[in-house]
Formats: structure tokens, sequence, C-alpha cells
């Protein structure tokens, strides 16, 4: 399947399974949230969203970064937000979960590791998610971070890693938000 190809699918996975979870939630059409991003410019480097070696997925579906499209950057409130994604059928053991900061004032590679750790997949495969835990370094308001979700699929040759990336930024919400979020409901909180 070519690069275009892939990005195709993996952007008609991903709003089937935006689809599904709102459908989920029990949301109706008219109750949909519609998220317009601030433009935050264009990040200095880009990359694609996931490699695909082949070495450890069993199904054709790719790993896939559950993440708005209409953005380059994520935008969160919290400071140890959740982070979602696609994981297929795959015969790896382990994944490792990678946070850096790509703050402009960094010299050497442009970013630095804030945390990492790693996940047990033990027949673990569909909707995942992954809570940056209390032992993690809260994210700063204001600051670009990049994810990393490696499936390891070769220990022993990383550059086989199945991964996907993703940005997200931490913002400050003014005092109409944080209002509005404490009050609304679980379910009203993707439409404030």
């Amino acid at each position: 399947m070519t690069h275009r190809g892939n990005a195709n699918f993996a952007t008609v996975l991903t709003l089937a399974l935006v689809t599904e979870l709102t459908l989920s939630l029990s949301f109706t059409a008219s109750a949909q949230a519609q998220f317009r991003p601030p433009n935050l410019g264009i990040p200095r480097t880009t990359a694609g969203g996931a490699s695909r070696s082949g070495t450890c997925m069993t199904e054709k579906t790719a790993l896939t970064a559950l993440v708005p499209t209409n953005t380059r950057t994520s935008l969160t409130t919290q400071e140890r937000p959740t982070f979602f994604l696609y994981l297929p059928r795959t015969n790896a053991q382990l994944a490792e979960f990678t946070l850096k900061d790509t703050g402009e004032t960094l010299k050497d590679t442009g970013e630095k590791d804030v945390f990492r750790t790693t996940i047990p997949l033990s027949n673990k495969s569909g909707l995942l998610s992954f809570q940056l835990p209390s032992t993690a370094p809260k994210l700063e308001v204001g600051k670009d971070y990049q994810w990393f979700f490696n499936v390891i699929c070769q220990p022993s040759d990383r550059l086989r890693d199945d991964f996907i990336t993703a940005r997200i930024r931490r913002v400050q919400p003014d005092a109409t938000l944080s209002t509005a979020l404490r009050t609304a409901s679980v379910r009203q909180r993707p439409n404030v």
C-alpha cells in the first residue's frame, strides 16, 4: 500500500473510531462538538504519523493516533492528559510511550525526553488509552510536546518498531470556560 493509501486509510479509520465513540456516548447529531482550534502555526519539522515495517502487526489496519485531524497540535487543559490510539493486533509483547519537550530553546536535537515508560501489550488490541502518571512531570502551559507510541517488534533492533507520533500543547482555559467545564456533566464536556 502506498504512503498516500496508508494516510487515507488512517484518516478513514480515525473518523470511524471517532464516530463510534460519539455514538457510544449517546450524542445526537445536533449536539456534536464543533472544535475550532486556534492557529498555532506550523512546527519546525514534520514527520509521518506511522511506520509500517510489517514485522509484528498481524492485521493490515494501521497503528493510529486518535487526535484531531484539522490541526498539527492537539490542545489540552490537563497537566497529565490521557492519550488515545488504535492498536491493531500484534505479536509484540511491549510498547514504549515517550513524551518529548520540543521547545524552541533546545539546541542539540531540538527535543529532550520528559517521560518514557514501557507498556505490556499481552494480547491487547483496539482502542487503547494511556494517562500520563503522577510520576511524570506536569505539562507546562503554552509549551509544545511530542509524544510517541512505539510497538517494540524486535527488542534487539528498535529501528523495526512500528510507531505513531503526535504533538500536544497544554493551554490555560479562561474563567468562562473553566466554570463551564466544572459545571458540565461528562457527556456535556466535549460540547463545552
